[in-house]
């Protein structure tokens, strides 16, 4: 599954199209289908939304969206790239304690692209640090920024 920074909506379709999108493409049953979409759109507080087109939805709904149409396909891995950067600190915090919650109980793994080291700390298992193509850290990210073993990790 693959969540960008832009979300990545389809315009044209509705929440719930967007979100069953890649089950269609897996040629899954249309019961299987509607369960899924229900089960994820409710878990996300977005089951009022799935007749609406993205542009009229705020940035937090549209996460929740992009966020769902990823979980649907039940991936093994989850790519993040900065999902989290256009969104405000509440909903932020919330959402990725969420993804922390559905990544334990679903047990996919997630690869998360941050510029945000509190956000790689709230979210990561283990948070590996690289500047200018090279690995400078790879750790517990509490342990990381604890011991500050080079400048870039102290102004990251």
């Amino acid at each position: 599954g693959y969540i960008p920074q832009n979300f990545a909506l389809f315009p044209h379709l509705t929440v719930y199209d967007n979100i069953a999108y890649g089950l269609k493409i897996l040629k899954r049953d249309q019961d299987e289908v509607r369960r899924k979409v229900e089960e994820l759109s409710e878990i996300l507080g977005i089951e009022g939304l799935l007749q609406r087109r993205p542009k009229t939805l705020s940035g937090g709904e549209q996460q929740r969206v992009a966020i769902a149409r990823a979980l649907a396909i039940e991936p093994e891995v989850l790519l993040l790239d900065e999902p989290f950067s256009n969104l405000d600190v509440l909903i932020k915090e919330r959402l990725i304690e969420e993804i922390k919650n559905w990544r334990d109980e679903i047990g996919f793994t997630a690869l998360h692209v941050t510029h945000d080291l509190n956000e790689a700390v709230m979210l990561a298992d283990k948070v590996c640090l690289i500047v200018n193509g090279e690995v400078i850290a790879i750790g517990d990210g509490f342990e990381i920024t604890k011991n500050y073993k080079s400048l870039h990790i102290a102004s990251f």
